[in-house]
C-alpha cells in the first residue's frame, strides 16, 4: 500500500475512513508489507448492511487495493456483535 502516512480509505461515495496500522513486515524482495485496518463507525455498518455492502477503496504511496464485502458478511458480523453487547449488558 505504499507508506503508512499516505494511506487513505475512501468508499463508492468518497467518503473517507480513518486507517490504522496494524503490523509492518520486511518481505523477501526487500519491499515492506504494511498491514492496515479500517475504522468504520457503526451506523455506517448497519447502513452498508442494509444496501449493497462495503465498497471501498485503500490507496498508499501510488498502490490502490479495492475491496468489496457484501452485505451478508456486513449483517453478519454486525448480528456478532450485537450478540457480545447483550452478553455484556447480561453481565451487569
Amino acid at each position: 500500500m505504499g507508506y503508512f502516512f499516505q494511506c487513505i480509505a475512501k468508499d463508492s461515495n468518497a467518503r473517507s475512513f480513518e486507517v490504522r496500522r496494524v503490523q509492518e513486515q520486511e518481505a523477501e524482495d526487500g519491499f515492506k508489507l504494511e498491514i492496515v485496518a479500517v475504522v468504520f463507525p457503526l451506523d455506517y455498518m448497519r447502513t452498508t448492511a442494509a444496501g449493497p455492502g462495503l465498497d471501498l477503496k485503500v490507496s498508499g504511496g501510488g498502490s490502490n487495493c479495492f475491496v468489496r464485502v457484501p452485505a451478508f458478511y456486513v449483517k453478519g458480523f454486525l448480528m456478532k456483535v450485537d450478540r457480545l453487547k447483550a452478553l455484556e449488558q447480561a453481565k451487569q
